[in-house]
């Protein structure tokens, strides 16, 4: 089926992806990113082993990929730690655990000197510059492209071939075209919220990020922390978490109450 190019025309715009295929769901664009690194001869997949998504192994695994776990800074990779392998691909989100932004330059620049095919999902931060050789984006509830359906696999090379891509409903443009202010007004909520919990342990509180992770140390914070979330209105998740932290904390779910 022919894909929406009005849909697609917007998407280049924001992320200069120049080769698209819109998909029904992130989790599809994911299983497609995968099956391209296989066929361009990758054999295996390296994870983050906190600040991922609850599927990347499982998908890696059902694409015939072998999985290896990186051992990251509560999701933060060290890009020097990245292994010479000319056969693997690095799978990561460019906020990791939509809580502490990548150093994605200096990650991509790591992937050219060792040879590793980066796979970059920017579901936490659609709009921002992309570094993937390809990149990948769901478009579903509390995403920054918050629709509730559809995403994305995309790249600026020549020399991969995407499938087909799908109709996407038309309204999914006003979605797409309030992302950037979306984000901006999630970093700025963020700093408030970090400002405010500043006696607390914020993980990574210098990291851009649309979730804040606060670690406590005792019931009583914990309870103090909830509160406040339940005080300002603000959804929030229990850590540990392998899509957040293994930490004892508590996420704050800051993407789920902006529109």
């Amino acid at each position: 089926m022919h894909q929406d190019n009005e849909i697609s025309h917007l998407i280049t715009m924001l992320t200069g992806c120049t080769h698209l295929c819109l998909t029904d769901r992130g989790n599809t664009a994911i299983k497609l990113a995968l099956q391209a690194a296989k066929e361009k001869g990758h054999t295996s997949v390296l994870l983050a082993d906190e600040g991922g998504w609850m599927r990347y192994e499982e998908f890696s695994r059902k694409a015939g990929l072998a999985v290896a776990w990186l051992k990251t800074d509560h999701g933060l990779i060290d890009p020097s730690s990245l292994p010479e392998h000319p056969h693997a691909c690095l799978l990561i989100q460019t906020i990791a655990g939509y809580f502490a932004h990548q150093d994605m330059k200096s990650i991509r620049d790591a992937c050219d000197h060792t040879g590793i095919f980066l796979i970059e999902d920017i579901s936490p931060s659609f709009s921002e510059q992309c570094y993937g050789d390809l990149v990948i984006c769901s478009f579903g509830k509390w995403k920054i492209v918050n629709y509730g359906m559809g995403g994305f696999i995309g790249t600026t090379r020549d020399d991969i071939q995407l499938p087909a891509g799908i109709n996407l409903p038309s309204l999914l443009g006003a979605a797409i075209k309030k992302a950037p202010e979306r984000l901006a007004s999630l970093y700025t909520l963020a700093d408030e919220v970090k400002h405010d919990l500043q006696m607390y342990s914020v993980l990574h509180p210098s990291r851009k990020g649309v979730v804040i992770v606060v670690k406590y140390a005792s019931d009583e914070e914990k309870r103090n922390i909830i509160k406040y979330c339940t005080e300002k209105g603000y959804g929030y998740e229990l850590c540990p978490r392998q899509i957040r932290t293994m930490e004892k904390a508590v996420s704050i779910e800051l993407k789920r109450g902006l529109s």
